[in-house]
């Protein structure tokens, strides 16, 4: 049975590409999270504005309460 080594240069590239797949995921998944997040919040300051703020944006009362009800992972 013969058992192949990898060079270590070649090593160090696939250490490389993997640490940057990981350094990428770790990103998105920390965008993701925010967007959720700021999407949550926006959302319940929905409820606190006023019946004439909610006009001035075009929205009635019953549209900011149907948005602050969805999930925030939807859009």
């Amino acid at each position: 049975m013969r058992t192949t080594t990898f060079p270590s240069t070649m090593h160090k590239l696939q250490s490389s590409r993997v640490r940057q797949s990981i350094h990428t995921l770790l990103a998105w998944s920390l965008d993701v999270l925010r967007t959720w997040e700021h999407r949550s919040q926006g959302r319940r300051a929905l409820l606190q504005l006023d019946e004439w703020l909610l006009k001035d944006n075009g929205l009635s009362q019953a549209q900011a309460e149907q948005e602050a009800r969805k999930p925030f992972w939807r859009p």
